[in-house]
């Protein structure tokens, strides 16, 4: 009986330690930080340095050039624009340039169209035309972009580019417009006259008129120098600059080494534009 009443008392005590186990509120959990996860990047891939740009080999192509002085070797300028040209693009040039000649004046040599007739176009892949205005101040008749013969400026310039076409009908052709030139203005030891050869701008102005119809007549590109700002002859500044070389005091006609050195890159786009491939 004793030990059934001892009995009684634990069974008691344990459901009381029961209970009260059961209504203790369980402990709020401690707040931790999320746990740091890397994030995978997205793998860029890096491209190759790009090669230093090498000058284009043009090695195969064969280039005649026709002009005047400013093309024909000379003490006026010891490094011409095509060989600017040449240099970067390894190019065979076959130069004819004669000076004092041009579409019409014949002086001393041959005028354009004429010369066409002593040059062997067998291997040329391209030829330009760059004269200046040797064929102003003589009386010559302007004439229009449409005329035939050689009786006029735009005749002969017609029949320059349809001698060419004649003996290589698959060659690639170009014209250049002159460069400017001094026509007396601050200059007087040019000439007792205020323009050089009795030329004025408004003539010069008027013949690269004709020769860009002539040329888009025919469907010949043109390089337009005329225009293009490089220099100005009339300036005493620019003439000593840009004309004068080695000694030589140049009256504002033929550009010197470095006044061909800023015609070069004109030069370049236009002789690659016209074998087809982008500058």
């Amino acid at each position: 009986m004793k030990h059934s009443a001892q009995r009684i008392v634990f069974a008691a005590m344990a459901l009381a330690l029961s209970c009260g186990c059961a209504q203790k509120p369980a402990a709020e959990p401690e707040e931790t930080e999320p746990p740091v996860t890397e994030t995978a990047l997205p793998v860029q891939e890096t491209e190759e340095p790009s090669p230093e740009p090498t000058p284009l080999d043009l090695s195969t192509v064969t280039w005649i050039v026709i002009g005047d002085s400013i093309t024909e070797k000379n003490l006026a300028a010891e490094i011409s624009y095509y060989d600017f040209v040449q240099k970067d693009f390894q190019c065979e040039v076959v130069n004819y340039g004669r000076s004092s000649t041009g579409y019409m004046v014949p002086a001393s040599y041959e005028t354009f169209y004429d010369r066409i007739e002593q040059i062997d176009f067998t291997d040329a892949d391209v030829v330009t035309i760059f004269g200046s205005f040797n064929d102003l101040g003589r009386g010559y008749e302007f004439g229009t972009a449409e005329d035939e013969g050689t009786e006029t400026l735009g005749g002969c310039m017609n029949r320059t580019i349809e001698n060419i076409r004649e003996k290589a009908p698959d060659i690639k052709i170009g014209i250049a417009t002159p460069t400017p030139w001094n026509l007396g203005q601050g200059y007087s030891s040019v000439t007792d006259s205020v323009m050089y050869w009795g030329v004025s701008k408004e003539e010069c102005d008027q013949y690269v008129s004709l020769l860009t119809s002539v040329a888009e007549r025919q469907g010949v590109p043109v390089l337009d120098l005329y225009h293009a700002g490089l220099f100005d002859p009339n300036s005493d500044a620019d003439r000593a600059a840009y004309f004068n070389e080695n000694g030589r005091q140049d009256p504002g006609i033929h550009p010197s080494s470095i006044g061909h050195s800023l015609m070069a890159p004109l030069w370049k786009d236009f002789l690659l534009g016209l074998l087809g491939q982008k500058p």
